[in-house]
């Protein structure tokens, strides 16, 4: 098994034990790094980033989080990552995304603005390669229109 693989797992389970008092059926749960909410209205998940540099450990949070959100609500994972405000991200951070067996979800939506977003949004477009369809942009109502076409087209019954 690959090293980082193995410290992608502890991270988890270090996060899941941290997350014991989140109740997965709010609409939106606060962490260190950030916002994860549901947006009822179009069934899609939402990740705000807030203005620091993501290590490991935060991105086991968000998707921790995120997945038992998903759990929760009966959805699957469409997801808009607003990183406008990111300062970038941690080495282990990095090899985190990179090295994680269990994709996110079904198709996300990167939110940037200018400057390090932009740089870590082509980053997670370039580097990673995910098994599913991510796409950046710049509008947020254009990012949401995009996941929810995404979602009518590879789960046409969640739509």
């Amino acid at each position: 098994m690959h090293t980082a693989v193995i410290f992608c797992d502890k991270i988890v389970s270090f996060v899941v034990y941290k997350q014991k008092n989140m109740n997965p059926k709010d609409e939106q749960v606060d962490l260190t790094a950030g916002q994860v909410s549901y947006l009822a209205d179009r069934r899609l998940f939402s990740i705000v980033v807030a203005p620091t540099k993501i290590s490991a450990v935060e991105a086991a949070e968000f998707k921790t989080t995120i997945r038992a959100m998903a759990k929760a609500q009966e959805q699957p994972i469409y997801a808009l990552f607003d990183i406008r405000k990111i300062k970038g991200f941690s080495k282990d951070g990095r090899d985190y995304f990179a090295h994680d067996p269990k994709p996110m979800g079904r198709s996300a939506a990167i939110l940037v603005g200018l400057g390090i977003s932009r740089i870590v949004a082509n980053f997670m477009l370039g580097m990673n390669k995910p098994p599913y369809p991510i796409k950046a942009f710049s509008n947020r109502e254009k990012a949401l229109d995009w996941l929810e076409s995404q979602r009518e087209k590879i789960d046409p019954d969640y739509s």
